[in-house]
């Protein structure tokens, strides 16, 4: 009898397992996919895997597998809904864009404005959202985004407003390039659910911003 009540304490002793903790991967934990046109310059037009003036996804200049979601002739764009933006102040360095947040005392003084959106794109992606980053020949397209979402603003959230996003070329003394055109399309209500989604996601886990990244739009 004794016996048995050493066996039973001893057990009781033993500490319960811990279960293991569930994968935590936030948006800030991500190599969140960025928005780009494939200027002439661009490495994935240099190796062409991307054609001139394309719009397409990839993670950075060197991801070696970009997704093209746009072509020249294309009838349709890619259209996207705005989470957030953040706006900054930028300048070119060895064919970096450096970041400066907006009021930063260290931002040169001939730096441009850059407008960093969160975007979502749920015709491609529905789980994670999209850089777009807008800055000098970029940035009509922004302040057309902007005036836009601002005429909006007392009637819907802005990722209610869908917006289609093409290139043009243009030309000038450097060269041809491609520049950003951005216009409002209607808004597909599945897709402004997922682009609610993402926003709410975003809002609690924000993304982190860089403070160096490669050129986009």
């Amino acid at each position: 009898m004794a016996s048995t009540e050493v066996a039973e304490r001893e057990a009781a002793q033993v500490p319960a397992l811990r279960p293991t903790p569930a994968l935590e991967i936030e948006a800030q934990d991500i190599a969140l996919p960025r928005l780009y046109i494939g200027q002439f310059m661009s490495k994935a037009v240099q190796d062409q895997i991307v054609k001139a003036g394309a719009i397409y996804s990839a993670t950075g200049q060197d991801d070696p597998d970009p997704q093209v979601l746009w072509n020249q002739g294309d009838s349709d764009g890619v259209r996207f809904y705005v989470l957030s933006l953040r706006k900054g102040k930028s300048i070119q360095d060895n064919g970096e864009l450096v970041l400066f947040d907006y009021d930063d005392p260290n931002a040169p003084a001939d730096a441009w404005v850059t407008y960093n959106y969160a975007v979502a794109v749920p015709s491609v992606e529905e789980d994670v959202p999209f850089k777009l980053l807008l800055t000098r020949t970029g940035t009509p397209a922004a302040r057309n985004i902007n005036l836009i979402l601002k005429k909006n603003a007392t009637r819907n959230p802005a990722w209610a407003t869908a917006f289609n996003l093409t290139a043009a070329p243009r030309e000038n003394a450097k060269g041809k390039f491609f520049v950003a055109r951005v216009s409002q399309v209607e808004a597909v209500k599945a897709e402004v659910e997922t682009a609610e989604q993402l926003a709410l996601m975003l809002a609690a886990a924000p993304i982190e911003v860089q403070a160096t990244e490669q050129p986009a739009i």
